[in-house]
């Protein structure tokens, strides 16, 4: 699924981060690819930033980054409506982020 405008800059960054991060540990785009059980040319589509990436698939890819998902989506701007006021928490609430890092070890 292509990003909606509003998320193509959340899955520009994201993706650079997965690049840095995979380059960092020396993996190839198709050694983090079977980990994930997907095909390289996936993994191209989320570091391009071209595709959305679910919930799902960002813990699939952090575990074979070895990497907490904080550490890929903290800090991404929050939304913010046409008057420029912020709502809501921010997409990289802290909060948040240690809860779905739990729930992915819950029975």
């Amino acid at each position: 699924m292509e990003p909606s405008v509003r998320n193509e800059a959340v899955c520009r960054v994201v993706g650079r981060r997965l690049r840095l991060m995979r380059r960092n540990l020396d993996l190839t785009q198709a050694q983090v690819a079977k980990r994930c059980d997907m095909s390289f040319q996936q993994i191209q589509k989320y570091e391009a930033g071209q595709v959305d990436i679910s919930v799902g698939t960002l813990v699939d890819l952090a575990n074979a980054l070895g990497v907490s998902i904080a550490e890929l989506v903290s800090d991404l701007p929050a939304r913010r409506p046409e008057n420029g006021a912020a709502t809501g928490p921010r997409a990289s609430s802290h909060d948040d982020l240690a809860w779905l890092e739990r729930s992915r070890y819950a029975p």
